[in-house]
């Protein structure tokens, strides 16, 4: 069943008039309406509920398709009497968003009356982190290890010239938080559908940002850990390879966005903001622009971060393999001068003054002394 949520401001009213349907004419009758800006939302529709809606509006098959596909790569395109766009939305998963709530929690609790300036709040926020560390690694996910630390929604749109159409792949990103984004926009009317794709997009991009934060954050524990020998190696493993996977999936959902902002806004129609609104959007837009290149910018960073302490744990694990190559090589050393003694002696060889206690001493000195004088200079070569 279609389940659809319309949004529509008239000209009888600056506040918006929300309503849910499951009715495809109603919503298609709502597009259509000369009189409303409209958004209206649809949560996960089947192919054939889309078209019901889609066709009367001109809508072609091939971009109905593409708006339900699972797998369709973020783009934007301007038709001849509307545009298209596709980008992905990142919200925590539950698990992780609740790490974050106590890490950032705990940053900002007060230290306790016999503690130390901040001290109560440091101690907090190592617990958090320490919180996220088993997130990463997969000892208190609600989903297990590998798995996808943000939910993707996929959110598809077609601008039109009485409003927004918008398919949404999940619940995971709320309708009361698309329309956080239209708030203080101030009258939505003159500035039309791209004003209230502009709303949508700051919310994505808002997201995103958290995103790369709190991988930005992680990757620095993963620095600090780095040359910590205390520190267990199967859990940095895990912990890099979950940063990893997540910042792949995140640049997935990043680097498309500038071309959808330019397709979007560079290539608008002469109409779009034509309720006077146009020099705000262009406002808007310019902002928006460089919000989408710092995060951009910051995931690139992030990128040569986490090679980077790739790299350098890679040097120091074969640094760690070469001392260990080093130490056994020594007390092999250590080892082989008694060996050789005793087993010379072994081959039934009488040693000298083998019948006297004097002979018994020179055997233990022939034994000892080699391997003492071996053992110091190792040592202090650093090899033992």
């Amino acid at each position: 069943m279609l389940s659809a949520r319309i949004t529509a401001w008239t000209s009888a009213s600056r506040d918006p008039e929300v309503r849910e349907t499951d009715d495809p004419e109603a919503v298609v009758a709502a597009l259509m309406d000369p009189d409303s800006l409209v958004w209206v939302d649809l949560l996960a529709p089947t192919a054939s509920e889309l078209t019901e809606v889609g066709a009367p509006l001109g809508l072609h098959a091939l971009e109905i398709e593409d708006a339900i596909a699972p797998r369709e790569r973020p783009k934007a395109a301007q038709h001849e009497d509307h545009a298209t766009f596709v980008v992905y939305a990142l919200t925590p998963r539950s698990d992780v968003a609740r790490a974050i709530e106590v890490d950032e929690r705990a940053r900002r609790a007060p230290a306790g009356p016999d503690a130390a300036p901040d001290a109560a709040g440091a101690a907090a926020a190592d617990a958090a982190d320490a919180l996220l560390d088993r997130v990463l690694e997969g000892q208190e996910a609600e989903a297990s290890f590998g798995e996808a630390l943000f939910a993707h929604t996929r959110v598809s749109g077609f601008v039109l010239p009485g409003g927004v159409l918008a398919v949404r792949s999940d619940d995971a990103l709320t309708p009361d938080a698309v329309e956080a984004g239209w708030r203080g926009l101030g009258d939505a009317r003159r500035l039309g559908p791209y004003g209230l794709v502009h709303g949508l997009l700051d919310v994505v991009v808002d997201g995103l940002f958290d995103a790369t934060q709190f991988l930005d954050d992680r990757i620095e524990d993963l620095e600090e850990d780095l040359f910590d020998r205390s520190a267990h190696l199967e859990g940095f493993q895990r912990r890099a390879y979950a940063l990893r996977k997540e910042l792949v999936a995140l640049r997935r959902a990043v680097l498309p966005l500038r071309d959808v902002h330019s397709a979007l806004w560079r290539r608008r129609p002469e109409d779009a903001g034509a309720g006077g609104g146009a020099a705000r959007l262009d406002a808007l837009y310019a902002d928006l622009l460089d919000h989408i290149l710092r995060v951009t910018e910051w995931t690139e960073s992030l990128r040569d971060m986490i090679a980077t302490v790739f790299e350098t744990h890679l040097s120091l694990q074969d640094q760690r393999l070469n001392e260990v190559m080093q130490r056994l090589a020594g007390w092999a050393a250590v080892v082989s001068v008694p060996t050789l003694a005793t087993g010379w002696y072994g081959m039934n060889v009488p040693y000298p003054g083998q019948s006297s206690p004097l002979g018994l001493v020179l055997a233990v000195l022939t034994v000892v002394v080699p391997a003492a004088t071996i053992w110091w200079a190792l040592r202090r070569r650093g090899w033992l």
